[in-house]
């Protein structure tokens, strides 16, 4: 019976992976689609609000490196978010 217990534990947790990795991908798309269109330079802020039940892949987005090489941005409340393109040093 434990054996049975764990599998069944097992064949939950890779049902729900594809799932949530898709869920991220279609947040980093839409985030990285309307960052491309409203942000122009650094002057340019991009504020959203993202769903409750979609906070977990904002936040895997926002702080990917990939993203973070780009752009920078700001927690303002739970659902809320401020994002504007990072300033790049030239020396």
């Amino acid at each position: 019976m434990k054996l049975f217990k764990a599998l069944a534990e097992t064949s939950k947790r890779k049902d729900t992976m594809p799932m949530e990795r898709l869920d991220y991908n279609r947040v980093r798309v839409t985030i990285e689609e309307q960052c491309n269109k409203y942000l122009k330079n650094s002057e340019d802020i991009f504020q959203f609000e993202a769903l409750p039940s979609a906070i977990d892949a904002t936040l895997a987005c926002l702080e990917s490196k990939q993203f973070l090489e780009k752009y920078e941005f700001s927690q303002v409340s739970e659902t809320l978010f401020i994002v504007r393109m990072r300033e790049l040093d030239i020396l």
